[in-house]
């Protein structure tokens, strides 16, 4: 099949084509937003994209905590940057010397004499949203390509939890940051994102890190993805020099026939329909109504019957 015969929504106003890696194409609609479809047939075992993160911080649950801000592996207590002493490897000078942290939040907790606090969760995603705020003005590109992203605004609104942590990371960024060029809204969109378009975790490569991607992360989820995922660390050249990176692979699964979804996972996939669709629900503002979820849910009907 042709990609100009693969028809998003005829009936749909705001369709329209993106291209995508070079086996697949993106869509658009009022009711999906943005997902991917493959513009040829993909055989299983296929490499579908490989990609660099557009954004990298450090994430965990408070069990995990304190992580170092640049590689993300989890610490003891007193290694800290010389420089603003939050948690940072003390057996790796590169890890202090790294841009991702001595370009970024660094010189401003060091500026506004911001220390740690109890490292929670929340200070981390703070640093977080610092460090996708400053791109506005340090790397206009990557700002743009960050603020296409949907942080489902009106929905996070609605939730009690979501305005407590908006409190502390407004006053974080605002206050003991002094970083008041950047307004509620901005911060709140920049939060979104973050929450709904992120991959976190990664233990298996001992590292507990949040990850942006520009492609990746618009694949549509599924209980039953036609894809898997492995984060990878390789040598890649970033402005200039050698550095070792993490990316992400997307393989196919199974066999994906052109005009078909691709598709990843947003949540643990072992857990029951009704967590996973509470889980999909609360973090993700959708209610799954995927094949599978579909299934399962008749069964436990069929069985109360």
């Amino acid at each position: 099949m042709d990609i100009k015969d693969i028809d998003p929504n005829p009936e749909d106003p705001c369709s329209e084509y993106e291209a995508w890696s070079e086996c697949g194409i993106v869509l658009h609609n009022s009711v999906y937003g943005k997902y991917v479809v493959a513009s040829r047939r993909i055989e299983e075992g296929e490499l579908i994209i490989e990609e660099l993160p557009l954004s990298v911080s450090p994430y965990a649950t408070s069990d995990r905590l304190p992580l170092c801000l640049t590689c993300g592996r989890d610490l003891a207590f007193s290694e800290r940057c010389s420089k603003c002493r939050w948690p940072i490897c003390s057996n790796s000078s590169a890890c202090e010397r790294d841009p991702v942290h001595s370009d970024a939040e660094c010189p401003i907790f060091v500026a506004n004499g911001v220390r740690p606090g109890k490292l929670s969760t929340l200070e981390y995603t703070a640093v977080e949203v610092i460090r996708c705020l400053i791109l506005r003005s340090h790397n206009p590109d990557k700002w743009n390509r960050l603020t296409r992203f949907e942080p489902h605004a009106e929905s996070r609104k609605l939730s009690e939890e979501v305005k407590t942590e908006m409190e502390f990371i407004v006053e974080f960024v605002r206050e003991k940051c002094e970083l008041k060029q950047y307004e509620f809204d901005i911060i709140e969109k920049i939060a979104g994102i973050i929450a709904v378009n992120t991959f976190w975790g990664f233990k298996d490569i001992q590292r507990y890190i949040s990850l942006l991607f520009d492609e990746v992360s618009l694949l549509a989820h599924d209980c039953d993805p036609n894809t898997t995922r492995e984060i990878v660390q390789k040598k890649s050249f970033v402005d200039g020099a050698l550095k070792k990176m993490l990316s992400i692979k997307i393989v196919a699964s199974r066999t994906i026939e052109s005009g078909e979804q691709i598709t990843t996972h947003y949540t643990d996939c072992s857990e029951n329909v009704f967590d996973r669709r509470k889980n999909l629900k609360k973090i993700f503002y959708f209610d799954c109504g995927c094949s599978r979820c579909v299934k399962e849910m008749m069964e436990v009907v069929e069985i109360k019957e």
